[in-house]
C-alpha cells in the first residue's frame, strides 16, 4: 500500500475533481486508503473539537469527490459508447461501475437501433434475461449477446420463444 492518505491529499484530489470536466488522476488504491482514514480518525473525533472539525470537512470533500466522479464515469460512458475511445483515470473500483454503463448503455442504443431499423424481415420481439445467457445465432444469422441477468434486448421472435420456454428470459411489452 502506499503512503498514507492525509487531509493535504485529500483537498487537493478535491480541488483537483472540482476543477477538471475530466476525471483527475487519483491513487489506484485511494478508495481503500479513504476507508482507512476515515477508521483511524474515528475515536479521535469523540474527544477533540477540531479534529471533529476536520473529520466532518473531510467527509464532505470525499463525498463532492465521489459524486463528481460518478458524474464525470456517467459522461465518460456516453462519450465511450459513442467514440469507441477507452476511459482515462478510472480506479479498479470505478471500473466495474463504467464496464457496468457502458455495457447498459450498448444494449440500450442496440435496442433502439433494432426498432430504428431492422437487420432482416425476422420479427423481433424485447426480452429481458432472468440469467446469463451465453452468444448465440439468431434465426436471422445475426449474432446475439452474450447477455447477463437483467439485461434488455431485441432478439428474433423464434430465438424469444425459445428463452421463454427456457425460463432463460420474460418478454418485455413495450408501449
Amino acid at each position: 500500500m502506499a503512503d498514507i492518505l492525509t487531509y493535504e491529499t485529500i483537498r487537493r484530489i478535491h480541488k483537483d475533481e472540482e476543477l477538471s470536466v475530466k476525471l483527475s488522476k487519483i491513487p489506484d488504491d485511494f478508495f481503500e486508503r479513504t476507508r482507512d482514514y476515515i477508521r483511524s480518525k474515528e475515536d479521535a473525533v469523540k474527544t477533540d473539537a477540531a479534529a471533529a472539525q476536520e473529520f466532518q470537512n473531510v467527509k464532505h470533500r470525499l463525498r463532492f469527490i465521489m459524486e463528481a466522479r460518478e458524474r464525470k464515469i456517467l459522461n465518460m460512458a456516453l462519450y465511450s459508447v459513442r467514440t469507441g475511445l477507452p476511459p482515462e483515470n478510472l480506479t479498479p473500483t470505478e471500473r466495474p461501475f463504467f464496464e457496468n454503463i457502458l455495457a447498459a448503455l450498448k444494449n440500450f442504443r442496440q435496442l433502439r437501433e433494432d426498432f430504428l431499423d431492422p437487420k432482416s424481415g425476422v420479427p423481433l420481439k424485447v426480452v429481458a434475461f432472468t440469467e446469463d445467457v451465453s452468444a448465440f445465432m439468431g434465426e436471422d444469422m445475426v449474432p446475439y449477446g452474450p447477455f447477463k441477468k437483467g439485461d434488455i434486448a431485441s432478439v428474433p421472435e423464434k430465438n424469444a420463444e425459445i428463452l421463454f420456454s427456457d425460463k432463460k428470459a420474460e418478454e418485455m411489452k413495450i408501449k
